[in-house]
């Protein structure tokens, strides 16, 4: 069972999603949740255990671009890039903190790591997702919280919501040697990274040497 959840309402888009994903024995529940308030994600908790018993895991994806010098950009737009990942993942905990999760596995970015031209508030919500990921991990350790915390920093996909222009791509290939990760790799160094038990991997695909 796959509870999605997103700010969007049902659309004809939505439901072409949840039939594919039906078609392939997957039960699929959509809920329309702002996951930067902290109500709405701990009634959706609610929700989940009422409906189906328990919950194994969290995967955190939310996220939102805005590419601009930061000098430009407004505290709204600082803001509606920033929140999905900050006050969401903290939500998220929050409402989960007293289930026994096997797993919470949040989706960073390399920009995170590297930074990025751009995308200064972007790198800087999925820098705090990565040690959100090891603080978390601690709290495990200590016993506050249950289930291993895994940030992964993914670079650009090949097929995916956030897509670069050719030029850029090309770009990156020549710069860094990097070229979009392919959804077979992705899975396979997610999988792979996942048996490291660690709290932070970075999955790249391209010239290695490079």
């Amino acid at each position: 069972t796959l509870i999605l959840t997103g700010r969007s309402p049902r659309s004809a888009s939505v439901e072409q999603e949840l039939a594919m994903l039906s078609s392939k024995g997957v039960h699929v529940d959509y809920q329309q949740v702002d996951v930067t308030n902290k109500l709405a994600v701990k009634q959706l908790i609610l929700f989940i255990e009422k409906n189906y018993g328990h919950l194994n895991g969290v995967i955190h994806s939310a996220g939102i671009i805005k590419d601009g010098f930061i000098f430009n950009k407004t505290k709204d737009e600082l803001t509606e890039v920033l929140e999905p990942k900050l006050s969401g993942v903290v939500a998220l905990d929050d409402a989960t903190q007293e289930l026994a999760l096997d797993f919470m596995l949040l989706f960073s970015s390399i920009s995170g790591v590297f930074g990025n031209i751009g995308q200064a508030d972007y790198a800087t919500a999925n820098a705090f997702l990565d040690e959100f990921s090891h603080d978390r991990n601690r709290k495990v350790a200590t016993g506050s919280r249950q289930g291993l915390t895994l940030s992964v920093n993914w670079p650009l996909w090949l097929s995916g919501g956030m897509q670069i222009d050719e030029a850029s791509q090309k770009m990156m290939e020549t710069a860094f040697g990097l070229v979009p990760l392919a959804t077979d790799k992705a899975f396979a160094g997610l999988y792979s990274g996942w048996s490291l038990n660690s709290g932070q991997i970075m999955i790249l695909d391209g010239d290695r040497e490079r």
